[in-house]
């Protein structure tokens, strides 16, 4: 068997489904399964359906990921939406250009540091928010590069 972590959102009523924190369970998948029995399985351990941008948006296996294109929910019911379902190795990820952030998300943790309304180590959410088209990974590095900056910004 094998360990798949399947990270999903909880539907809200009050704030916009990427600010919502993710959740994530790991679930015992045997060697070789689709990633149609895997959700399977993890909707029988609990997993909610979701809806548009709820429920599963992201599959991590000991081979690699399988994200949404548009980091909306995973949903294979049908050929266009089963289409935007992407897999990555691990090695193409490793081999995938560093992130780096652009002037504009520099500028946005500044302002939102100077505020003093969030936690900084918590500001990749507040990214994901102002810069949608990021996914939460990418958000997380932009992050990094930024706190690793320190006075140099």
């Amino acid at each position: 068997m094998e360990i798949w972590t399947f990270f999903f959102r909880h539907e809200s009523n009050t704030h916009h489904p990427k600010s919502v924190p993710a959740v994530y369970i790991g679930v015992q998948v045997p060697p070789l399964a689709t990633l149609e029995a895997g959700l399977a399985l993890a909707r029988a351990e609990g997993m909610p359906r979701g809806t548009h941008r709820t429920g599963c948006f992201e599959v991590q296996t000991p081979h690699g990921i399988h994200q949404h294109v548009e980091e909306n929910r995973i949903d294979l019911t049908t050929p266009g939406k089963r289409a935007k379902v992407v897999f990555k190795s691990w090695e193409e990820l490793e081999a995938m250009d560093p992130i780096q952030a652009n002037p504009g998300q520099i500028g946005f943790l500044d302002t939102l540091r100077e505020s003093g309304k969030v936690n900084m180590f918590g500001a990749a959410k507040d990214l994901l928010v102002e810069f949608p088209e990021l996914h939460d990974f990418e958000a997380e590095e932009i992050l990094a590069e930024w706190m690793g900056m320190g006075s140099r910004h």
